[in-house]
């Protein structure tokens, strides 16, 4: 349900994304990030405890700001976000069936462009699989990759006509959404803009993400 801010959010890989950031901004409570940089991990606490307690007052040369405000808060005093050290293939036991949601930005594809990709993915599937919750639990994956290489990744080997995995029974749905020519996160006074210019050849219907949605629970 994307209206229920409490629900248990797992984003896997997290790396330096503001994914988890605007989520948490969002109203979102319970998130949990994992990747499997120690360094980065540190460096995410620290961001996002700066996150929750606003910039600094009267930073040098600048005049005080005021901290951006997050929507509305259905729970006062939530506590922070999550960061744990942790790999993909190897999720805790005690989180089996607790997840609401796992969400990958792109952890797939960097899994695929290392060594025994296909014993890596799914070793990587069957653990997302089994920390989700089994009735209702939805895993979202976002690849620069189109279906024609994810789908079987996803699915399981040749599978690739399914819409429900045999292998780790999730229904599967694919969309796509078009990738900015600009960062959306940029300020928009800022004189540092970067934008790509469209070229008389480009496609906008190959500049895209793909998302791909595995949910279980949706199937008899």
């Amino acid at each position: 349900d994307p209206e229920d801010r409490s629900c248990e959010i797992l984003v896997v890989g997290c790396g330096s994304s503001t994914l988890s950031e605007a989520l948490y901004t969002e109203g979102f409570s319970s998130i949990t990030n994992i990747d499997k940089c120690s360094q980065l991990i540190e460096a995410m606490k620290a961001r996002h405890q700066q996150q929750i307690d606003g910039p600094p007052a009267g930073a040098k040369g600048k005049k005080p700001e005021k901290a951006k405000a997050p929507s509305p808060d259905p729970v006062p005093g939530r506590p922070p976000m999550t960061f744990l050290e942790a790999d993909v293939r190897d999720l805790p036991q005690d989180w089996t069936g607790k997840f609401d949601l796992v969400l990958d930005k792109a952890l797939l594809d960097s899994v695929t462009c290392g060594p025994d990709k296909w014993q890596n993915v799914e070793t990587a599937m069957r653990s997302v699989r089994r920390v989700l919750k089994p009735s209702s639990g939805c895993y979202v994956c976002v690849s620069h990759a189109g279906p024609e290489v994810r789908k079987k990744m996803i699915l399981g080997p040749y599978q690739e006509n399914a819409t429900v995995s045999a292998d780790y029974g999730w229904n599967f749905t694919h969309v796509t959404t078009p990738r900015p020519l600009i960062n959306p996160n940029i300020d928009p006074k800022s004189k540092e803009k970067f934008e790509l210019v469209k070229s008389p050849n480009y496609d906008p219907s190959m500049d895209v993400y793909n998302i791909y949605i595995c949910k279980l629970g949706e199937h008899s």
